[in-house]
């Protein structure tokens, strides 16, 4: 029977493949199926993965490896300097599972990578993310390549922020008790640092992904735009992140990644 451990590191061992450039950075990566099933051991395996990867505007580069093996190794070196766009696909007969990171610098993740795989056209509940605190109509946003949440009733239970790594694809053990409730929220992204939180509750201010912390800040509202304050945060790939207590059906802290019929670049 057939294992398969799928790792992707990030080295120059395969510049052959994808060109190496003097930036060149190592970074490792792994993938899991996101409903928790196991990809090993399994008759038949895997028949091939396909790797696909594209820095800034430059042609996207596909690898597709098969037979999937015992053991599936990659070495896949990425310019420091450029960002990066990273989805793999496994493929067995008419069987898919596909999986994508947001877009990325590779020093934004010294944690690693972390692909979660699913059906297409698929939302699953990913347990690993469930919130520390229930909501529901809270601010979600993606700020470089966290996700911040804030806000959400009940009321009471809205001063935390929380945070996900969409990288590595865990939620931060750090939250931040701003000591008042916020009620509902809307966050929008400023940069790839800043995000601009305007409460139900209080007053506008921005909120700080790098100390992380509420600070006070010269920041316009009208100069960032609100009409991308939404409820899922969707990935470059048009994958999706999503809240399900700001799906209308009461307060939670289940989080889902939601997968479209095909990834795009």
């Amino acid at each position: 029977m057939t294992r398969l451990a799928v790792f992707i590191a990030f080295s120059c061992h395969l510049c052959l493949f994808f060109g190496c450039k003097d930036d060149t950075i190592v970074i490792s990566a792994s993938i899991k199926r996101v409903d928790g099933q196991s990809l090993l051991g399994l008759d038949p395996a895997w028949e091939s993965a396909l790797i696909s990867l594209q820095q800034d505007d430059q042609p996207v580069v596909e690898r597709r490896l098969e037979p999937v093996d015992e053991t599936l190794r990659l070495r896949l070196p990425v310019s420091r300097n450029l960002s990066t766009r990273l989805q793999v696909e496994l493929s067995r007969g008419d069987e898919r599972l596909i999986g994508s990171l947001p877009i990325f610098y590779a020093g934004w993740a010294p944690l690693g990578l972390r692909v979660l795989l699913a059906e297409p056209s698929r939302c699953v509940v990913f347990e690993e993310l469930e919130l520390a605190v229930p909501r529901q109509n809270a601010g979600f946003a993606k700020v470089g390549a966290t996700a911040l949440v804030l806000g959400g009733e009940p009321e009471g239970q809205s001063s935390v922020a929380e945070f996900i790594d969409l990288l590595s694809m865990r939620r931060w053990d750090y939250i931040d008790d701003l000591g008042e409730a916020l009620g509902a929220c809307q966050i929008a992204a400023v940069d790839d640092r800043y995000a601009l939180v305007v409460p139900e509750k209080g007053d506008p201010f921005v909120y700080d992904l790098a100390t992380p912390a509420r600070i006070d800040s010269t920041i316009a509202i009208d100069s960032v735009d609100l009409g991308q304050a939404t409820s899922t945060i969707v990935f470059e790939s048009t994958e999706g992140v999503e809240l399900l207590g700001n799906l209308g059906q009461g307060p939670s802290n289940g989080v889902q990644l939601c997968f479209p019929e095909q990834l795009v670049f």
